[in-house]
């Protein structure tokens, strides 16, 4: 059998110009040849005779839908689906569930001749199972019944949850019209320019989204698309200062170094890439780039991120005011302090970059300086401004920087979807939605910290909203139709959510105030102790210990005060505490704050005087932020002046005015933290999946090492386990294919 699914008379595909399917495998550089090329990927089977276009085949008599299998077991369904991806088929249903294999190469399944076949469908039964027609009938669905739909796309890293979303975007954007010309192609095209800015690539993923996104396309009554938004969620942020071994920053640094003209850099003050601690981790001494094709391949990345800039509407200055924040982020994290010689407060090692971040961002040196170097905090009820230790100004270094880049993002998906929308239908209230979650997947490192609990709880929540409304709502409808079937036992996650969130977990209300006698959460406990002048991660770990250490789902390591295991849904999950209560605190000091505020450049003044909403995002902000701001001349005025020459003067001048060093363990004022955030995003996201009817695609990864061809048994089995495969063959054999309310039924 042919191994690439086509038709019959199909040219052999262009793999020059290939579609975009799921997400490649991260490149092997050490494998290219001496000229640094590209190594050949799979070729296309040779076309067939020319014909009419007939259904795509079956591969090895398999069925369409394994809830149609006749003998219906855990290992059944792992025989089917192998040998299904054997022959390059990795799409099959499960009821009204589609499994998508992830084949880590280009197949010819997703161009035109497909956008077509599967438009309209009248039978689903009629074409192999493809993820176009999930998006065919939650469009159609959409139409006939005027009910919102939302499609939710799951997987671990690495499964190709962000290349489905690019199809089911892609497949919206065909089979319907729209009420502006461009619009389709202006929808298209921002996901490249988000995967700029909110990806990086990991241990486990090159492409990986460091950020959850929601993207919500709007439908007149007619069934015209008329705009889309798109709704981001916690950017990890944590990124832009921190790399875990073997991965990078997010996308844009390294396509600014590769494809902007030198002269250009230099008018930032960029040069040598592997002069920012930034962009390279500690197992990563050599270079930015794993190679020329490395670099070429970011170049181009480059341009085609400044077109599509271009073509959704940012100015030439909105762009330069992009790379002088770039530039900043860059140069503000460069920025060393060392303990001044008496231990009293520190220094700045260097003040060159200080000079750059001042002058990008132009705002007064001095003023940067002292707030470099000092902070105001509370001491029993009293403002106290005094000089910080080495870890407290490495702390704030960095929250600079994170709320420069995490700011600057928000206000790029801001300025998106300003010119995604078409004014002229007015308001959007009464509209029609199809929306599409991509959330980053569930993620087990070799070191895991806050960012990785936080998208595991996320899972872990929308697992649980999966199974509420497979297997609950199911149930709940034989009970009510009085219809005969047998107990179907599944396994659910509701205790594991109410270890980290609490009765709110599981959808209940939260009181404000813990009743008598009831268990303490995870996130409430390292917000308390966020609070707490005198807590450390490793207080944090001992009370979570003391409340909530007799949990099934949670204990310590033996040896290490600082590690925790959570057996979740999915894995069971080694984390490291280190850090959590900086991370949840995420602080920039109203010192600093009042710096950047204070900016000549008015874009910068606005966008750290916007406020964030509840999520702690800026893209959704009521606040003014002026766009096409005054552009900075940069590359001129800074030179390099004696090593710590302005800090140390700074330092002296506080000392002398009787400054004293910030006792230990001080906090500043209360400020919203991320576990807050968290929940209200979760909140957020919980109530667009409850007010639309869903559609469910589960992306499987078949190996480990993103290699194609290669199928692991154990690691595709615990996943088909988790996502409860097999009770969902078994729900659907029980339930009945037509589901319709008798008034309806009554109508037709």
């Amino acid at each position: 059998m042919n191994k690439n699914v086509r038709f019959q008379g199909e040219p052999t595909p262009d793999y020059y110009e290939p579609e975009i399917d799921y997400e490649e495998p991260v490149p092997d550089y050490d494998n290219y040849d001496d000229n640094d090329n590209m190594p050949l990927g799979a070729t296309a089977a040779a076309a067939q005779d020319t014909g009419t276009l007939r259904q795509m085949s079956r591969s090895a008599d398999t069925e369409h839908d394994l809830s149609a299998m006749e003998n219906l077991n855990e290992a059944s369904i792992l025989r089917v689906l192998e040998e299904r991806f054997s022959h390059d088929v990795i799409q099959t249903y499960i009821g009204d569930v589609l499994i998508v294999i992830n084949p880590y190469k280009k197949l010819d399944l997703y161009g035109e001749r497909y956008h077509e076949m599967y438009k309209f469908v009248n039978r689903r039964a009629d074409l192999e199972p493809h993820i176009y027609w999930t998006v065919d009938h939650a469009y159609r669905r959409m139409v006939d019944s005027t009910a919102n739909q939302v499609i939710l796309i799951s997987g671990e890293s690495g499964a190709g949850k962000t290349e489905s979303t690019k199809l089911v975007v892609k497949h919206l954007t065909h089979i319907c019209q729209s009420t502006v010309s461009d619009l389709h192609d202006r929808i298209v095209k921002v996901n490249p320019l988000l995967e700029a800015f909110g990806n990086a690539q990991t241990v486990m993923n090159h492409n990986s989204s460091r950020f959850g996104k929601f993207v919500e396309l709007v439908f007149n009554g007619n069934g015209q698309m008329k705009g889309a938004c798109i709704y981001d969620y916690l950017l990890e942020k944590s990124r832009v200062v921190h790399l875990g071994p073997h991965e990078r920053n997010f996308h844009v640094f390294y396509y600014m170094f590769a494809g902007m003209p030198a002269e250009t850099l230099r008018y930032y003050y960029l040069e040598d890439p592997m002069a920012h601690r930034i962009l390279k981790s500690e197992d990563n001494q050599k270079g930015v780039f794993f190679g020329e094709y490395d670099k070429e391949r970011c170049a181009q990345m480059f341009h085609d991120m400044e077109s599509i800039m271009e073509e959704v509407g940012f100015t030439k200055d909105d762009i330069a005011t992009v790379y002088t924040c770039l530039a900043a982020v860059l140069f503000i994290t460069n920025v060393e302090f060392q303990p001044e010689d008496d231990d009293i407060g520190v220094i700045i090692m260097d003040d060159y970059p200080v000079n750059i971040v001042a002058d990008l961002l132009t705002i007064d040196i001095s003023k940067l300086t002292t707030a470099l170097l000092s902070r105001t905090c509370v001491v029993n009820d009293e403002d106290i401004v005094a000089l910080k230790t080495l870890e407290q100004a490495n702390d704030e270094r960095d929250a600079i920087a994170k709320s420069l880049y995490s700011r600057l993002f928000g206000w790029i998906v801001r300025q998106v979807n300003t010119n995604l929308m078409d004014t002229s239908q007015g308001s959007l209230s009464g509209s029609n939605t199809i929306g599409i979650l991509d959330l980053s997947g569930f993620e087990n490192f070799s070191d895991n910290s806050f960012e990785q609990l936080c998208i595991n709880v996320a899972n872990e929540k929308l697992q649980y909203f999966f199974n509420t409304f497979i297997f609950a709502t199911e149930q709940a409808i034989y009970a009510e139709e009085g219809i005969d079937w047998s107990q179907i036992e599944f396994r659910n996650n509701e205790d594991i959510l109410r270890l980290f969130l609490g009765e709110e977990g599981v959808g209940q209300t939260r009181h404000k105030k813990m009743a008598f006698g009831r268990q303490p959460d995870m996130f409430t406990i390292i917000d308390d102790e966020s609070k707490s002048p005198r807590a450390t991660d490793a207080s944090l770990v001992l009370n979570w210990n003391k409340n909530i250490g007799t949990h099934q789902h949670f204990r310590l390591l033996d040896g290490d005060e600082l590690a925790f295991i959570i057996s979740h849904f999915a894995d069971e999950v080694l984390y490291n505490a280190s850090n959590f209560l900086e991370k949840n605190r995420d602080r920039l000091g109203n010192n600093l704050m009042n710096v950047l505020q204070k900016s000549e450049n008015d874009f910068i003044k606005d966008l750290f005087k916007a406020e964030l909403t509840d999520t702690g995002v800026l893209s959704r902000t009521k606040s003014r932020i002026r766009s096409g701001s005054t552009r900075v001349q940069c590359g001129r005025s800074v030179r390099r002046r004696d090593r710590g020459s302005i800090s140390t003067d700074t330092v002296r001048r506080l000392k002398t005015r009787g400054k004293r060093q910030l006792p230990s363990g001080a906090v500043q004022k209360a400020q919203t933290t991320v576990s807050q955030h968290f929940r209200t995003s979760l909140d957020e996201l919980m109530k667009k999946m409850n007010n639309a009817q869903p559609l469910f695609v589960r992306c499987i990864k078949p190996n480990n090492h993103q290699e194609p061809d290669k199928w692991k048994d154990n690691l595709v089995q615990r996943q088909l386990q988790y996502s409860g495969v097999l009770q969902i063959a078994k729900i659907a054999r029980l339930g009945y294919p037509v589901r319709m309310a008798f008034s309806n039924f009554y109508k037709r």
